[in-house]
Order: structure tokens, then C-alpha cells, then sequence
């Protein structure tokens, strides 16, 4: 009887793959020749994740959202985790300087995001998490789900690799170079990077300069002793204009500075047990000067304007935990873990606005000037987050699994309790159960789970209007500072999926649906009291001065499969397909229809890689060919001292036209 099941599951399975395929091998290589950031080589990729421009811009800020978004207000985006090291995100925070509604109500230009200060050569592998297990890893910041990101190490004695990158930007031009130094021996490997990315467009006063460097280091001391260290550096600046209006009168300068680092400890107690230790640091920089002039909203009744912007922002995380692992007698497994983890976020802001601040410069971009009073304002925000967690996880053989997952966690601001995350999966491994000698069906598996996710995030009063649609009372900017928002999200969700793979897992197929439902509650707290002895405003009792609630409801069915149609010696053929059915209550900016088709063809030495992407529903109707690589491998036979030489032709449509020449060369 359990034969029969299995056998007709599989039936079952087998049709699907005629049209269902998901991202395929070894295609990161191929995407980041024309890519201008972490984003390009996300897109068309993997089922349910979105990647949304809001304008077309060469430096438009870009979001991207798994499963059409978790929240209803204020950005929806995923936590990226480099090395183990959280990114704070800056998407949602990029139009602070538009609070006074200066150019045209809000624009959607930006200075580095956090997929920008890294290097597009250095990433290794990409890891989606859409599932609660994003939340019991990651607590409350996982709430969107998570993307980590895994950077290179060294793999050889001593390695050189350099990649050159030139083209068109249609209607501009475009470079991106990237050198790197690594070496492994005995117990310690290293790497050594740096790059540097510009682009301009010539029809509408735009450019971005980007480059950093990077450092990682990993050791082994002794048996039992794991050292390691992650450590970048990105610098940028941006010239930005709005193609919707190119006027010479607007000019938007930005110059950022970004580093993050990561270190990690791991000790061996004993056989199976383990202490593990991570400390991450992501701290930013950023300035911003804008002119506006006479056509603009603010700077049209002083016949110009400008306005000045500096932030940083500081999130600072350390995590410990205990693992212990041990098999009973020969068919059970038991893992279990116990840690904490702690956050502290940091952001500080400045901007000036007006006519009187920057008038030797105004008269530099030949500016004629009325006198303004200044608009200032200066905000600074901490929040210190703490949480505590355990896992456990049983297993009988390879054939069936429970895990169960505890996080508890404390956002120490307006929220005085500790809030429980718990999330359980457990799956099934049909192909262990009935099919184990079957050649045609090599993976088979079933897994369903149960998780609560939640959000607590701090929303200061000026960024109000970008995080709700609905009206905001107006406050007199003398109470600002003592006014705070608060955002609470609570989710729960239901997940099931099968996993199927075919012919040593040639063909890989994966079927899933979610059902997710989300209680989201904006408060706006006004903490002044007026002093009627000295006329002055003063902190007082908290009092609800608003409040905004919503539900949202969020299913759908998400289908990934990738395979290798042909592989006959020097000639092999990749499909790859993913799609996904989002279904929203509310309208968030997602499609409702989305995926990505993608072909890879080799023979002897050339390489032909195609992407294609596509979406409809909900207004975002789309299908284009996102990218196309023709690449060759020159043949180095007699060249000792050089391991891999290529070249090629790619081109994107991710931002705009992009046509770029490469070289690939690995010493």
C-alpha cells in the first residue's frame, strides 16, 4: 500500500515537469556582467520574490518583496544577511529629505542601498528563506522573510581572479571591474578583493560611481577552535535627475559610505557538542545636496531653493548559542541548540532646507536667489532589541522529522512585553519510505509546517506620510520631537510543499502552497505636555495621538523546477522555470502572476544564457527578456600559470538597455 501511494504521487509529479522549471546551475557568473546590483542577479530567479523599480532611473530606488510583502505599512522588504553579518535596510528611509513635499510630492532616488556597497564577484551563493523558518533564525527582523548572502573563499594555494566589464547604458556608458587575491593553506584560507562599478547616462544628468574592498579570513586553531573574519568597505556617490521631468534646475548629489563586518567563533566541547559565537556590525554614512528650482514645488515660490541631508545609521548584533547532536541506538536523531541574541539600531538625522544655507553654491549652478527662512530638522533614534531562542529537532533514519523552533523576543521601547514566536515543521521522506530502489525517482519528500511571525518596528512622526496612506494629523513642528511611531505586525501561517528530483536529481521539482494572515497596527504616540509656568513644551505621559489597523491576507502557490535536458559530452542543455500565484486582500505593490523562464546551452567552450521574466495582475503587466550571455572559453591547454580565460557579450534590460563586453580571467 505504501508503494502504490508513492508510485502515484509520483505519477502525479511527472506531468508538471513539462512546464515547471526553476533557476538553473551556475548562473550568477553569467548575470553579473551587465547587473548593477545584488538585485539584477535576484530577478527571474526564484519563485515569489518581486523585484520592483519605482521609476526607471539609472539610480531609482529598487525594493524587493517575498510573497507580495507581510506588512500594510511602511516597506515590506526582506532582511539580507551577508556572512552572518544583518544589513539594516535603507529602502523605505531614502526620501527623508521630501518631508516638506519639494520635488513633485516625493521621488524615488536614493543613495546606496544595501545590495550596493557589496561586490558582485565576491558572492558565492544566495539563500531565500520565505518561510517561518526565516523568523526562527532571525526572530523579529526575519518577519519578511531573509536573503543571505554567502561570499567566496579561497579554494586552491594561491589564486588571482580578475573580471573587466565595458559597455553601453543606453543612451550612457557603463564599467565594472573587479580584482581578487586568495590563498588556502594548511589550516587558515584568505581573500582579498576590490572593485569599482560607474555608470552614466548623457540624455538626463545621471551617474553612479561606486567601489570597495573587502577581507575575509577564516582559521582553524587546533582541533576544535574555528576562527573567522569578514570585513567590506563600499563607497558611492550618485548624480541624480528625473527622467518623468528633466530640468536642468533640479540636481540631486548623494555620497555614502558604508562598512560591514562579521565575526564568528566556534569551539568543539565535545563530540557533538558545540559552542557558536557571531558578532556582526553594519554601519553607514550618507549626504545629500539638492538644488530645486523655479519649476519645482518648493523651490517655484523663491525662484530656487536647496536643501542639505546627512544620516548615518548603526545596527550592531551578537549572537551565541549551545548545539548538541547525538544519534540513539541506530535509527533516532536528536539536534537541539539554546542561545540569545541581541540588537542595538542607531540611526541620526540632519537636513536643512531653504535659500540661505548654500548661496555661494547657488550662485555657482547660476541660480538668481530669494531670501527663505531655513527648515531645519534634526531627529535621533536607539532601539535595543534583545530575544532568547531554542530549537530541537528529531529524526527517525532519513525517513521522517519533526523540528520545533521557540523565539521570544523584546523590542525595549513602547512595547513592555515579551513577544513568542514558535513554528513547527515536520516532513516526510517518501522516497527513503517506499521508493529506495527506484532509479527514476531519487528524491521524494513532503513537508508542512506552522509558524507566528512578528514585527516591532520604530517609526519617527516625519516619516509618517511613506508609511501611511491614510491622513496624518498635522503637528506643529515645534512638538516634533516629542512625537514617536510605533509599528506592530503579528502573522500567522500555514506552508506545505513537495520536493521531487528525477534521475540522480538531473531533475529537480518543487510544488508549495502558503496561507498567511497579518494584523498590522501603526500607532503615533505624543509624549509633550505644555508647561503652562514657562509656556514650553515638555515630555510628559505617552497618549495615542493616532492609530492606524489593518488585516492582511496573503496565500499562494509557488512552483520551482530546473533540470538538465541534454548532456551528451560537450554539449549540455539547462532548463529552469519558476512561477508563483500571490493572492493579496489588500493591494500592495506586487503582481498578482509572476516568474522567470531561463535556458543555458554549452558546446565546446561556448556558452549561451537566457533569462526571461515576467508579470501581470494587479496593473504590473510585463514580459521581457531580462538578460542574454554569449560567452567563450579559450582553450589553455600549454598555459600553466593561467587557469581560466573567457569572454562574452551580455546584456540586460534589468534598470535600462545595458550591452557590455567582458573578461573572465583566473590566474
Amino acid at each position: 500500500m505504501r508503494r502504490f501511494l508513492a508510485f502515484a504521487l509520483t505519477l502525479f509529479l511527472i506531468p508538471l515537469t513539462a512546464f515547471a522549471q526553476s533557476e538553473i546551475r551556475d548562473t550568477l557568473e553569467f548575470d553579473r556582467a551587465g547587473a548593477s546590483g545584488v538585485e539584477d542577479l535576484l530577478t527571474g530567479r526564484a519563485s515569489s520574490l518581486y523585484v520592483r523599480s519605482a521609476e526607471s532611473g539609472l539610480n531609482a530606488l529598487r525594493s524587493v518583496l517575498l510573497r507580495g510583502g507581510n506588512t500594510l505599512h511602511g516597506s515590506g522588504e526582506p532582511l539580507v544577511v551577508v556572512d552572518g553579518a544583518i544589513l539594516s535596510s535603507v529602502a523605505g528611509e531614502q526620501m527623508e529629505m521630501f518631508w516638506q513635499d519639494a520635488y513633485k510630492g516625493k521621488t524615488a532616488y536614493t543613495c546606496l542601498s544595501e545590495w550596493d556597497a557589496l561586490n558582485l564577484y565576491d558572492i558565492e551563493r544566495i539563500e531565500i528563506l520565505k518561510n517561518t523558518a526565516a523568523t526562527a533564525i532571525y526572530g523579529e527582523l526575519g518577519a519578511n522573510g531573509a536573503i543571505l548572502i554567502r561570499t567566496k573563499r579561497a579554494k586552491q594555494d594561491f589564486g588571482v581572479e580578475v573580471r573587466s566589464n565595458f559597455g553601453a547604458d543606453f543612451p550612457g556608458l557603463v564599467t565594472h571591474n573587479n580584482v581578487a587575491l586568495s590563498s588556502r593553506k594548511q589550516r587558515t584560507d584568505y581573500r582579498l578583493s576590490a572593485f569599482f562599478r560607474s555608470a552614466a547616462v548623457s540624455s538626463v544628468p545621471e551617474r553612479n560611481l561606486n567601489g570597495g574592498a573587502s577581507f575575509s579570513l577564516n582559521t582553524l586553531a587546533g582541533s576544535r577552535v574555528e576562527l573567522g573574519l569578514s570585513a567590506r568597505v563600499g563607497i558611492g556617490e550618485q548624480l541624480s535627475g528625473n527622467p518623468a521631468e528633466a530640468s536642468a534646475d533640479f540636481e540631486d548629489r548623494s555620497k555614502n559610505i558604508r562598512t560591514i563586518e562579521s565575526a564568528w567563533f566556534n569551539l568543539k566541547i565535545l563530540n557533538g557538542f558545540y559552542w557558536r559565537t557571531r558578532i556582526g556590525v553594519d554601519y553607514q554614512t550618507r549626504s545629500r545636496t539638492l538644488w530645486y528650482g523655479p519649476t519645482t514645488n518648493f523651490g517655484g515660490p523663491l525662484g530656487n531653493a536647496a536643501g542639505i541631508s546627512l544620516a548615518s545609521k548603526l545596527l550592531m548584533t551578537a549572537n551565541t548559542s549551545l548545539e548538541y547532536s547525538r544519534y540513539i541506538a541506530s535509527h533516532h536523531s536528536i539536534q537541539v541548540s539554546a542561545g540569545g541574541e541581541v540588537y542595538f539600531n542607531e540611526g541620526k538625522y540632519n537636513t536643512l532646507n531653504g535659500t540661505n544655507i548654500l548661496v555661494t553654491q547657488l550662485k555657482a549652478q547660476g541660480f538668481g536667489y530669494r531670501e527663505s527662512a531655513d527648515e531645519p530638522a534634526l531627529f535621533r533614534n536607539a532601539l535595543f532589541r534583545g530575544g532568547i531562542f531554542a530549537k530541537a529537532s528529531y529524526a527517525y533514519r532519513k525517513i521522517a522529522g519533526v523540528d520545533l523552533v521557540a523565539r521570544v523576543d523584546r523590542a525595549a521601547k513602547y512595547d513592555d512585553k515579551w513577544n513568542v514566536y514558535p513554528s513547527a515543521t515536520a516532513w516526510l521522506d517518501i522516497k527513503e519510505l517506499a521508493l529506495g530502489q527506484s532509479k527514476t525517482v531519487s528524491a521524494l519528500r513532503l513537508e508542512g509546517g506552522f509558524g507566528i511571525a512578528g514585527l516591532h518596528r520604530y517609526v519617527p512622526y516625519y516619516m509618517f506620510p511613506q508609511y501611511t496612506e491614510e491622513a496624518v494629523p498635522a503637528i506643529p513642528k515645534d512638538r516634533w520631537a516629542f512625537l514617536d511611531g510605533w509599528q506592530q505586525v503579528r502573522s500567522r501561517e500555514y506552508n506545505v510543499r513537495v520536493e521531487a528530483g528525477f534521475l540522480d536529481d538531473r531533475f529537480k521539482l518543487s510544488l508549495g502552497y502558503y496561507n498567511r494572515t497579518t494584523d498590522d497596527n501603526l500607532f503615533l504616540y505624543d509624549c509633550g505636555v505644555l508647561d503652562t509656568a514657562s509656556n514650553l513644551w515638555k515630555y510628559g505621559a505617552r497618549m495615542i495621538d493616532a492609530q492606524y489597523a489593518g488585516r492582511l491576507g496573503n496565500q499562494g502557490v509557488e512552483l520551482e523546477f530546473d533540470g538538465r535536458l541534454l548532456d551528451l559530452g560537450n554539449f549540455k542543455w539547462d532548463l529552469g522555470f519558476n512561477g508563483a500565484w500571490n493572492k493579496l486582500s489588500a493591494q500592495l505593490p506586487c503582481p498578482e502572476w509572476y516568474g522567470g523562464l531561463s535556458t543555458t546551452f554549452r558546446f565546446y567552450g561556448v556558452t549561451i544564457d537566457l533569462l526571461a521574466d515576467g508579470s501581470c495582475g494587479r496593473g504590473y503587466d510585463a514580459l521581457r527578456l531580462a538578460r542574454a550571455t554569449l560567452g567563450y572559453d579559450i582553450p589553455l591547454q600549454k598555459v600553466r600559470w593561467m587557469r581560466n580565460l573567457s569572454v562574452y557579450l551580455g546584456g540586460s534590460d534589468m534598470v535600462r538597455k545595458t550591452l557590455v563586453l567582458g573578461v573572465k580571467a583566473d590566474f
